[in-house]
């Protein structure tokens, strides 16, 4: 696996550990806050998409835009893989 592949797969469970996360907090939220974690929601199955698309599919694109996300430095996957873990215990612990 190239490192491109690598850093878009770690977006995509980055993406869906942020959702899981953002699913967790709708269930308690109400009002103004609820719009926020349905647009945090929605940000979060973009993030997996373009994550996903890109470690399967490198190159992909929709109407002329490259779908998924380039190659990162070792220190960001260092931090998204700290986030992935930090999000899925917190979300663990809230249900």
């Amino acid at each position: 696996m190239n490192r491109e592949r690598l850093t878009n797969g770690l977006y995509a469970l980055f993406g869906l550990a942020f959702l899981a996360s953002a699913v967790v907090d709708l269930r308690s939220a109400s009002g103004a806050q609820r719009l926020f974690t349905v647009g945090t929601a929605l940000v979060c199955v973009a993030l997996a998409v373009a994550g996903t698309v890109g470690a399967l599919r490198p190159g992909t694109e929709v109407a002329g835009i490259e779908l998924g996300i380039g190659e990162q430095p070792r220190w960001v996957l260092v931090l998204l893989v700290a986030g992935i873990v930090v999000l899925g215990a917190g979300t663990v612990l809230r249900l």
